[in-house]
């Protein structure tokens, strides 16, 4: 497992550190408790964006360059967001690139993204737009996107949640082990 962080434009919202970021890159022999660490030290910005969208196409590009996917059998990125993305026609986006885009680029790589959606109501605005452009991200040909939706962001659906995704990931497994993943 690896970690990537995301946020928005500097230029525009500095206090907010950082557009995406490496937290924990892959590798092989990584011990639970990498992870457990990793995820500790993530919080979130004490800055405000420009608007309540971000960057996460900038996330997801940072995530798809590690050099060492090809080191792994599954490949997977887990998106979790409450926002919605930068759209690539959107002056402030990083990649300049839409989620339909990236998912082709993760694709190419034979990377499926499942997307964790926490829809609160601090996003309730733009939850229309974003499952749009989730499912864009999260398409995986011969199966209905990989587009998990948290209603209120509650926690005690998240567990639900991500056992969703999961069952995903196995049947993506069971079909590459067909030949069906590179397809």
């Amino acid at each position: 497992f690896g970690i990537v962080a995301f946020r928005d434009n500097t230029s525009v919202a500095p206090g907010v550190e950082y557009v995406s970021k490496v937290i924990l890159a892959p590798a092989k022999g990584a011990k639970p408790a990498d992870l457990e660490a990793a995820l500790a030290g993530l919080g979130a910005a004490t800055a405000s964006t420009q608007t309540f969208n971000e960057d996460g196409m900038a996330g997801m590009e940072t995530a798809l360059g590690l050099a060492n996917w090809d080191d792994f059998g599954g490949r997977f990125v887990i998106y979790i967001s409450d926002a919605g993305a930068r759209s690539g026609e959107d002056p402030l986006g990083a990649t300049r690139k839409n989620p339909a885009e990236i998912n082709a680029l993760a694709r190419e790589r034979g990377i499926a993204t499942l997307v964790l959606h926490l829809k609160t109501d601090a996003g309730k605005a733009y939850h229309h737009l974003a499952e749009q452009q989730y499912q864009a991200l999260a398409a995986w040909p011969g199966i209905q996107p990989l587009y998990f939706p948290i209603e209120n962001g509650a926690f005690a659906a998240f567990g639900k949640a991500v056992d969703d995704p999961t069952n995903q990931i196995v049947s993506i497994i069971n079909t590459s082990i067909g030949g069906g993943l590179g397809d």
